[in-house]
């Protein structure tokens, strides 16, 4: 079964991402990461979205610096949408943030959004807020502190 994972601009420090990605390739499960172009802030891509289209599961590890990224945000919008296009499965696994935090965008989120409230149109900046929100309403995987390496 085929796989995307995508991650945080950076990464945990206990190598959450790494651990994980890991155990998904030790259960026989195909994964394609982009962490190059999360890294440096890029958009969602061709082949990118080709791997997400492709996939049949979408899992999202979201964390304090998740909301940093406009790429990670272009992402999940494209993962919302294949999700109600056709049958995919999205897993979320908030680490070290709550589903309440990513969905009324407080924290960390709230210091990223100040800012692109300012850069970008509002209509993008209103899409990546509903794709939040939408994202932290529904139950996933919480990993409340580094307690869970």
């Amino acid at each position: 079964m085929s796989i995307a994972t995508f991650q945080e601009l950076q990464e945990t420090d206990n190598g959450f991402i790494d651990q994980l990605h890991e155990a998904l390739v030790a259960a026989k499960f195909r994964t394609c990461s982009d962490k190059n172009d999360i890294e440096s802030g890029t958009g969602v891509t061709s082949a990118v979205e080709e791997s997400i289209k492709n996939s049949r599961i979408s899992l999202v590890v979201f964390s304090v610096n998740y909301a940093c990224s406009t790429g990670c945000l272009d992402k999940l919008m494209k993962i919302l949408e294949l999700r109600k296009m056709k049958e995919h499965v999205f897993i979320r696994i908030f680490y070290n943030v709550t589903p309440f935090q990513v969905a009324k965008q407080g924290g960390t989120f709230e210091i990223s959004f100040a800012g692109y409230d300012k850069l970008f149109e509002e209509n993008k900046v209103k899409k990546w807020r509903a794709a939040l929100e939408e994202a932290g309403r529904v139950k996933g995987v919480h990993f409340p502190n580094e307690k869970h390496r």
